[in-house]
């Protein structure tokens, strides 16, 4: 099963971009729900 959505934003493509890789917001919103949020850094050969 697949479900797809689409809306139309009357905002400039800079501010969409802008609001969308946001990711300090996206965590701590995950961080008010309840998610254990951890940063794994691109450089650690972990």
């Amino acid at each position: 099963m697949k479900f797809s959505a689409q809306e139309d934003l009357k905002l400039p493509q800079a501010e969409v971009f802008a609001r969308l890789s946001n990711f300090e917001t996206f965590e701590r919103i995950a961080i008010k729900r309840n998610v254990r949020v951890s940063q794994i850094s691109q450089n650690n050969p972990n």
